[in-house]
């Protein structure tokens, strides 16, 4: 099958592939074990698998993307992630809050790619201008304006990673149920780090939501904020 790059849409096949996690997890002491990813179906429980470590890759992603600016995003959020992964507290900045939603939409998305060609076409994936939107928006990463992302810490029993994408259709009184996302949820964990989102893709269907418990809101943000919040989430 012909390649094409979902990010940038180059058919160049790169000699690479790219991380769901950043390898650069591997070497900030972070306790070892078995990384979750769950990608799901337009309304359905998601499909779950696991790997050793921050190891998994996927190739829907061409070379000059992954160690162009898909890197240098890497290495922006990396000191800024990095103490939120090993429990110490900081104070975000906007901009801070900005990057780490931005990066949890980028490993979001790449975790989207675990899933075959054919299994996107059937409910498994996000829309492709999705990919375009981020690489759009590469020169200063921050998720597009229909999103909202909220920050917390995450106690109990957990592996060292996770990230859980779960496509969602918005139905209206009067139509049909959608065959297409409206809006999908990420979640995404590493140690006592949690990044929840919600992404609109229908700007028409977009609305202001809240967490239960209330964590802060990381984007759009107005404000620093300081890390660990005071609300714990299981």
């Amino acid at each position: 099958m012909p390649f094409t790059c979902v990010f940038c849409g180059s058919v160049k096949r790169p000699r690479g592939k790219e991380h769901i996690f950043p390898d650069w997890l591997n070497s900030i002491g972070l306790e070892a074990g078995r990384v979750e990813i769950h990608t799901g179906r337009l309304n359905r429980v998601s499909r779950r698998w696991t790997t050793e470590g921050f190891t998994a890759t996927v190739r829907a992603v061409c070379d000059d993307c992954n160690h162009g600016w898909l890197s240098q995003l890497e290495m922006a959020a990396m000191p800024i992630l990095t103490p939120l992964i090993l429990g110490q507290p900081r104070q975000l900045s906007v901009n801070d809050q900005h990057l780490i939603a931005a990066w949890a939409l980028k490993t979001a998305l790449v975790a989207m790619l675990s899933s075959s060609d054919e299994q996107r076409t059937q409910g498994y994936g996000v829309p492709a201008a999705e990919y375009q939107a981020l690489y759009a928006m590469r020169e200063h990463p921050e998720p597009p304006p229909d999103s909202q992302y909220w920050i917390g810490t995450h106690v109990g029993e957990r592996p060292p990673g996770s990230v859980r994408v779960v496509p969602l259709g918005i139905e209206l009184d009067g139509l049909p149920a959608p065959d297409d996302p409206s809006a999908y949820s990420l979640t995404v964990m590493i140690g006592p780090l949690l990044v929840h989102g919600v992404q609109f893709t229908t700007p028409s269907l977009s609305v202001d939501l809240a967490t239960v418990p209330e964590l802060p809101r990381i984007w759009p943000a107005s404000s620093p904020v300081s890390w660990p919040p005071a609300v714990e989430t299981d």
